[in-house]
């Protein structure tokens, strides 16, 4: 995603908001993705640490692509804690119901069963909530009309 693509009037370089990406800088990104600091990432990449900085500062690209892997990240650990929440929801169960762990161990496992429980269901709403005011934003911005009931 370029700024725009116009011709420059201008002798010289162009300025870096006028340019792709690097890929010595999308791999830098890449590595402070994975969460190494900027240096460590500058140098795992082979670049300049004042022109990683310099390009995530001024290129507007790097926030769109930062974004981008912090979403991935994001959805990477979603999917692990939605594949193991059964077992781990069957392991708090199983302590739980175990006559022979200590009250207060069960009661813990308890606790935590019904802790998880409510705070999926706020997520769910929190997103729901999030999805709708988007779709609002949008309408308002001319993307898309949609029907605003009252509430």
């Amino acid at each position: 995603m370029l700024i725009e693509d116009k011709k420059r009037d201008k002798k010289g370089r162009p300025h870096i908001t006028e340019v792709p990406l690097p890929e010595d800088i999308i791999l830098a990104l890449k590595f402070r993705g994975q969460g190494f600091n900027w240096k460590e990432s500058a140098e795992r990449a082979n670049t300049n640490y004042k022109r990683l900085r310099e390009y995530v500062k001024q290129h507007p690209d790097c926030k769109t692509y930062q974004k981008d892997i912090r979403n991935t990240k994001l959805e990477e650990r979603d999917n692990l804690l939605i594949d193991s929440a059964p077992e781990a929801v069957k392991t708090l169960r199983d302590i739980m119901r175990d006559p022979r762990n200590r009250a207060y161990t069960r009661i813990e496992a308890a606790r935590t069963i019904l802790s998880e429980n409510r705070s999926s269901v706020s997520e769910v709403d929190i997103k729901e909530a999030i999805e709708f005011q988007e779709e609002r934003i949008n309408a308002l911005e001319g993307k898309r009309i949609i029907e605003i009931e009252a509430e």
